[in-house]
């Protein structure tokens, strides 16, 4: 390999890592006083732990012989991993579950969904996948 091939795949390689990998969106949540959180799309080690959560649930209902998975606190994990201040640091930690269960579900549900979408996650994104595959 010469090194100008050499350079163009560091080239490559640098751009890639260095591109912005993760869409957002600042949503103003009113129900929170005006509060603005912004949502990001899951990173790969994210997606990685949600993939491995919502598997676990969906082997544990199989294994019960039940048709409806445990959705408990589906929420509140997604806005975890997703919910950013404006300095960028994540909002919520696995501490905060239990208290995040308790606001107000559609502002989680309305969150989560944005979350999902971005992250592409969900039936009209696994829809557009299979059409696109």
């Amino acid at each position: 390999m010469t090194t100008e091939n050499k350079e163009n795949k560091i080239s490559i390689k640098d751009k890639i890592f260095s591109a912005k990998q993760l869409p957002e969106r600042t949503v103003k949540v009113p129900e929170w006083d005006g509060v603005k959180i912004t949502i990001r799309a899951m990173n790969g080690t994210q997606r990685d732990h949600w993939d491995r959560f919502t598997a676990q649930r969906t082997l544990k209902a199989k294994a019960n012989n039940e048709t409806v998975i445990d959705n408990l606190g589906m929420n509140a994990k997604i806005l975890i991993m997703t919910a950013y201040d404006s300095d960028g640091e994540l909002m919520f930690s696995e501490d905060d579950i239990s208290r995040l269960q308790e606001c107000n579900g559609q502002v989680l549900d309305r969150l989560a969904q944005i979350s999902l979408a971005l992250s592409g996650i969900g039936v009209a994104q696994e829809a557009s996948a299979a059409k696109n595959s």
